[in-house]
This record gives structure tokens, sequence and C-alpha cells, in this order.
């Protein structure tokens, strides 16, 4: 009869991979622990690494963090139908064959796959993992082998216009040319292995070129703008590639912080709400404004028209204003010299009355 088996959990085994683990073998389990019952260590071990991973997320550093421009630019305009000159394409490094801190690396042939991939329908590039966050295609993927590793290199498109999410005043393009958006995340299913290898011993995920599912289970799903950084320190490090190392998701290793954003998102939309309300409150305040204007409009009317009536009448021709120097009178100078005007008139009309002891001839 087989005994039970308990191991210690391994970190990269999400929740849901624990729970796809249950329906193959009967087991109890903590946050520690996994155990399994009446099978054997080796039976163990093809389950745990047999399990291929779906929709996991690593995240990595982007190094370089500049728009290409110039003729590397015009040479990307022939690999894609987009029109790269309404944004701006950044060069990001998605993924690379290096063992990360989560004691997983992916092998050369998976990283072949995603390219071949991406260049042959492009992926969405998203914002924190949100497949309701589109703000870029990748269009674009390559293989680099020129800082002592294999790294894939994926080619991102942001059109003008595209804001950081959550920050409607600043531009996603410039945000990532200032750093501010310092790390992207590549989404992935893929087949994954044990290996020893130089006396370490390590999760690899890999392609069985041999092997058709393999070939159509394995993909790149996505890649995201993503908060976290690669490791503590990293951002001192002026962005060489050598400090380039993958990261747990944010989505499975950060429920402090997720929980933190989801407050701030709270709050945010409150705010936007508030502000809502305040936009009401001016827009009444203006149309109160435009009333008052009317009123003081139609009170100022008839003292334009004393003006130009009058100083036909009165004025030499140089003195004469016209209807534009008029209405562009202050109030209190077009009150005044309406009154003046009016004055002026009145005394040029009074009547020839005769003087005490003449008579008033009649004609």
């Amino acid at each position: 009869m087989q005994e039970s088996v308990i191991i210690k959990r391994p970190k990269w085994l999400t929740d849901d991979e624990v729970k796809r683990i249950s329906a193959i073998h009967n087991k109890t389990d903590d946050a520690e622990t996994l155990t399994f019952e009446d099978t054997t260590p080796e039976q163990v071990e093809a389950v745990i690494y047999g399990l291929p991973a779906i929709d996991k997320k690593k995240d990595v550093r982007i190094g370089a963090k500049k728009a290409i421009t110039g003729s590397d630019l015009e040479q990307l305009q022939l690999k894609t139908k987009l029109d790269l000159s309404k944004g701006k394409v950044f060069r990001f490094e998605a993924a690379n064959n290096v063992i990360d801190r989560t004691n997983e690396r992916f092998n050369v042939s998976v990283l072949e796959k995603f390219a071949s991939d991406i260049n042959k329908e492009g992926r969405t590039f998203l914002f924190s993992h949100r497949s309701d966050q589109i703000i870029g295609r990748v269009f674009h993927a390559e293989l680099d082998q020129s800082e002592g590793k294999t790294a894939l290199i994926e080619h991102v498109f942001i059109m003008t216009g595209t804001k950081l999410p959550g920050q409607a005043d600043i531009e996603l393009s410039e945000a990532i040319e200032a750093g501010v958006v310092d790390f992207v995340s590549v989404g992935f299913s893929a087949f994954r292995r044990r290996i020893e290898e130089d006396g370490k011993s390590f999760v690899e995920y890999y392609l069985d070129a041999e092997n058709a599912d393999h070939k159509e289970f394995t993909e790149q799903t996505e890649l995201s703008a993503v908060y976290l950084g690669a490791q503590r320190g990293a951002a001192q490090k002026e962005y060489k590639v050598e400090n380039i190392e993958f990261i747990k998701s944010i989505d499975m290793d950060n429920t402090e912080l997720t929980a933190k954003i989801k407050e701030l998102e709270g709050q945010i939309e409150t705010l936007t709400t508030e502000l809502t309300g305040k936009d009401s409150e001016i827009e009444s305040l203006k149309s109160k404004n435009t009333d008052l204007e009317a009123i003081v409009e139609k009170y100022l009317e008839p003292f334009r028209n004393d003006i130009l009536n009058l100083q036909g009448k009165i004025l030499s021709e140089p003195a004469r204003l016209t209807e534009e120097q008029v209405k562009a009178l202050a109030p209190e100078q077009l009150m005044a010299m309406a009154k003046d005007l009016n004055e002026k008139f009145a005394g040029q009309n009074e009547p020839n009355e005769p003087k005490p002891g003449e008579k008033k001839l009649g004609f």
C-alpha cells in the first residue's frame, strides 16, 4: 500500500493550480504544505511539474525607455500595417532565459514561439493585465543574444493622446520616457518541468517541438505595463540590461498592494463624483453671469443710441466717435458723455422767449 507524501508548497504554484492538482490527486493542504495520499514522491513530482501553466504572469524591467525614431522606425513601419506616424514605438525586453528570483526560467524554445506568434498576429498591450484598459499594440518581436542571455525584445506602438490610466492629464508615452512607467509583464501559457543543472534545481517553461499539444498550448497572451519593479534597488541602476530580473505577478504575490490600489480607485471615483457636482455649480454661475451681462447691456444701450444720434447734430466731424469706439467706452464714460450731449442739445433747442418789455413776433 502506498503512503502519503507531504511536500513544501512551491512558491510558484498558484491557488488556481492547487485546485487543478486536487482534481488529479486526493490531497489536503494548508498555506505551506501539500499532502498527497496513496502515492509516491515520483508520482507527486510528475503531477506538479507536469501541470501546464495557464495565463501566468511574469514581470520584468523595461530597459530602454526612449521612443524609436529615424531609420529604425522606418524599418519597423515595413513590418506592420499600423500607421506608426500616429504615435510612438517603444522597444521592451518582455522576457529572457535567465533563472529568476522565483527559481524559474523560460527555455529559448518558448521565447522563439512567443516571438513567432507576435510577428504573425501581434498582441494587445494592456495596463496591469486588465483587458478593459488597452493602451497599445505589440506588433513585432525578435530575440537578442548580445548580453550573454537570450532576451525576447518586443516593439509596442502607443497612439498619441493615450493617457496613463487614472491620470487623465499625463500622456502614457511621456510617462514611459520619464521612467514613471518602468516595468512590463508578459502573460503566457506553457508546459513546465524540473531541471537539475550545475547543482541547481529549478522550474523551466519549455516547448517540445515534436508535441502538437505543446505547440498549440504554448503562447504569449498579452503584454502589460505594471507598477512593480524587478528587484529592490533596481531603480538606482540606470536601466542596465544585466539588472533585469523576473518577479512574481502583482496579481499573485502582492495582495496588500492590490487592496490598496482598489481603495485608492474608490477614493478617485468618489472625488470624480464630487467634481462632477462642482462642474454643475460652475455652469449655473456662468449662466447667472450671462443673464447679468444681458441686463447691463440692455441698460446701457439707450446711452449709446443717444451719443450716436446727438453727436452728429452737435459735434464737428473730427470730434465724433465711431460706433465701435462708443461700444468700447466704459459704463461711467458712456453715461457721462450721453448726459453732456443731451444737455448741449437741449440748450441749442430752447424756445426764443421775449425779454421783459418786448413783444413776441409771430410769422
